[in-house]
């Protein structure tokens, strides 16, 4: 004690600690948020650690130590240790058993202890089971005059200690008698309990004042000073827990002898190491590059062993090898570190580094234990505060988008400006599109688009290829989010530009019964994509896939349920309907009339209730080989499931058989590319001229006994004579 000095052991930068525990503490008390009590408390809790910290790694300097010492035991920590050429290693075995039970204080009463005079300090304290040392006391003599002591005249009798300035004050209010001290035996021992003075007289116990001399000296700073004034803290989630880790670690630094503290998160599912968040004494010499996948480093090894690990007399050559977060040698001599847990699994190493070989030992365990809890405890606080968030940036987007449809002439149009307009604000630096079906020519179509300072560019109104990623998004009813080798992949049109770097993402636009179109987010940073982002857009398709299906069904009833919402062409009632109308006018004007009814030979490939998707796909290609062969005022639509039914108008049978035999040889040599597979698909045909005096049922089933008749024979045409 006598080596330290009080007056140099509390600064005035120790005001910025205590603002830092009072402001947690208003935090905890007066915010209603739970997540933002949570958060002050652990800020609270950070400023007594810091303070706490500080004050013992000054005592450690005044005392002339260099290196951390903690009060714990460390005799029972098991450690298993090997050395290499490349360094000491020292893996703490009972990690979880030491740094997770609660530290308790051990209050020992004073019957456990002796007092024995020593040369040197006057007494010292020893433990009831400890052996006691036999030592020869000497004799003390006491002279065979009494001695005799006036109390009335001792009223104000004081012994003070110079050094430790305490006084003693004896008073006998009871009698004047005065005080004779008889000799006693020759030897006495000094016992915790016996008084060294013997009389017939009792002397009340002796009353103890502390005399605290001290020197007030007033310390005139702002109260802003002692307020965190930090944008991080209340705002992005992210950012404020980066803020307090920051400070976690420079409280680590602070407490150690630490060249670097630096928290790395664990990604196991990828097999790789993300650097977080560090303070160093060399920050340019830390990797830029955030992903460090696992090796043979002492990180990975943590990380997969889940232990902590103390590294001493790092050979310098090996260095590198060892610790993965530095680009060159720093002189890193000493290492430490102390995975950390969330939710039972490792999320990440807190790592501390040094260049002095002894630095850290497993005295340490228990003191970065607790930070580690405290790290857990902050991830635990920042995801609460973040899936907050996150659903409330969800419910505002999805309110937005609610608000603007509502309004009585609501049309396709519309709604795709209102989804573009709530998805704008999700990404930064990126471009956000609606894909929606052209029924005119019959193809999907980016209908808009909307740029928020991306440097590409989409242009509107681009045919939507069906080998794409937007493409193969809506067919298959499938989120796609971040495909690999994007510079290789056709996102929207065959004639769009390259992206060699980034992300794209399509979200179908679709209810429960069906697909009708997609929205689609490109951007030049793949990172700002992270699961709630998507999950957003995701909310959003969901609605405007609702919305768009209520739309249409208004549609096709105020049309007259006329055309297939999944081909585009009229469904069978209309086509029935139209078939009638030709029947009826090629009777009264005399000219030839053919009915061709064309359906698409059976494949285990492309069979509809195993493969769904592919059959959609096929059946697409086969209508658009059909429309190019037939004439504007041809007649073409649904006949039946998976048959459609072409009416080729003032054509004779020959002409039609002639006719269809080109429409089957062109599909034989088609082929269909269904992602990285290629398909050959062959249609049958049944044809019927209409007869004199046949009528509607007449032409369509002499049609479809001759399409039988061909599926029999498969990628065949039969003509009914």
């Amino acid at each position: 004690m006598k080596n330290i000095d009080f007056k140099k052991l509390l600064t005035v930068g120790d005001l910025v600690t205590l603002g830092l525990v009072i402001l947690g503490f208003l935090i905890a008390i007066f915010v209603d948020l739970v997540s933002m009590k949570i958060i002050g408390i652990s800020l609270s809790i950070l400023g007594i650690v810091r303070f706490v910290m500080i004050i013992s790694y000054r005592i450690n300097l005044m005392l002339g130590s260099n290196k951390l010492r903690t009060k714990a035991n460390t005799d029972d920590v098991r450690t298993t240790e090997s050395k290499d050429k490349k360094a000491k290693r020292v893996i703490i075995e009972d990690f979880p058993g030491r740094t997770h039970q609660q530290t308790q204080e051990i209050i020992r009463d004073k019957k456990d202890f002796k007092k024995e005079i020593t040369d040197e300090e006057g007494f010292r304290l020893l433990d009831e089971n400890t052996e006691e040392p036999q030592k020869n006391y000497e004799q003390i003599k006491i002279e065979e005059k009494p001695l005799k002591i006036d109390l009335s005249e001792l009223n104000d009798f004081t012994f003070e200690d110079e050094d430790s300035g305490i006084k003693v004050i004896a008073k006998d209010n009871k009698s004047d008698e005065k005080l004779t001290i008889e000799p006693k035996t020759p030897i006495i021992e000094t016992e915790a309990r016996e008084s060294v003075f013997a009389s017939k007289q009792i002397i009340e116990e002796p009353e103890i004042i502390i005399n605290q001399d001290y020197k007030i000296e007033k310390i005139d700073i702002p109260i802003a000073d002692l307020m965190e004034t930090d944008p991080a803290l209340g705002m992005e989630p992210r950012k404020e827990f980066e803020y307090l880790l920051t400070r976690v670690l420079k409280i680590a630094r602070g407490v150690t002898n630490t060249k670097t503290a630096i928290f790395i998160l664990v990604n196991s599912d990828r097999k790789e190491l993300i650097i977080e968040a560090f303070d160093s004494d060399v920050p340019g010499s830390i990797a830029a590059r955030r992903r460090i996948p696992f090796g043979n480093d002492i990180v990975s090894q943590i990380s997969k062993n889940m232990k902590p690990e103390i590294l001493t007399e790092i050979s310098p050559s090996a260095e590198l090898d060892l610790i993965p977060y530095y680009t060159k040698s720093v002189g890193v001599a000493s290492f430490f570190g102390m995975p950390v847990f969330f939710n039972n699994s490792i999320i990440g190493v807190l790592c501390v580094d040094s260049e002095d070989t002894s630095s850290y030992d497993t005295s340490i365990v228990g003191l970065f234990g607790n930070f580690a809890k405290l790290i857990g405890n902050l991830v635990k606080s920042y995801t609460a505060k973040y899936d907050l968030v996150q659903d409330s940036r969800t419910l505002t987007a999805v309110n937005q988008f609610r608000e603007m449809l509502n309004t009585d002439k609501l049309n396709i149009k519309g709604l795709y400006d209102s989804l573009l307009n709530s998805a704008f604000s999700v990404f930064e630096n990126a471009i956000s599109g609606v894909i929606g079906f052209d029924p005119d020519i019959n193809q999907w179509v980016v209908f808009n688009t909307k740029n928020n300072n991306y440097p590409g560019k989409i242009e509107a109104n681009s045919l939507v290829s069906k080998q794409s990623l937007a493409g193969t998004s809506i067919t298959n009813n499938k989120i796609i989010v971040n495909v690999p080798n994007i510079s290789e992949q056709v996102r929207i049109s065959d004639k769009e530009e390259k992206l060699d770097s980034g992300f794209f993402i399509s979200i179908p636009l679709s209810s429960l019964s069906g697909t009708y179109g997609a929205l689609f987010v490109e951007g030049v940073n793949g990172a700002d994509v992270t699961p709630y982002e998507v999950n957003i857009l995701k909310t959003l398709a969901s609605h405007a896939g609702s919305v768009i299906e209520q739309l249409q069904l208004a549609d096709m009833l105020n049309k007259g349920m006329i055309f297939d919402p999944q081909s585009g062409l009229l469904n069978t009632p209309a086509f029935m309907r139209r078939l009638n109308e030709e029947v009826l006018r090629s009777i009264d004007f005399g000219y030839p009339m053919t009915l061709c009814l064309i359906q698409t030979d059976k494949y285990k490939a492309i069979d509809p209730e195993n493969y769904p998707e592919r059959s959609n796909v096929v059946l697409q290609h086969v209508i658009e080989i059909i429309q190019s062969k037939i004439r504007p005022y041809d007649l073409l639509g649904r006949a039946g499931s998976n048959i459609f039914g072409v009416v080729l108008i003032d054509v004779a049978v020959n002409d039609a058989k002639s006719w269809a035999e080109r429409l089957r040889s062109d599909v034989a040599i088609s082929i269909v590319k269904i992602k990285n597979d290629s398909f050959n698909v062959t249609v049958s045909i049944g044809i019927a001229q209409l007869g004199k005096d046949e009528a509607l049922d007449d032409i369509f089933d002499n049609a479809k006994e001759m399409l039988r008749l061909s599926s029999l024979k498969a990628n065949a045409v039969t003509v009914f004579e």
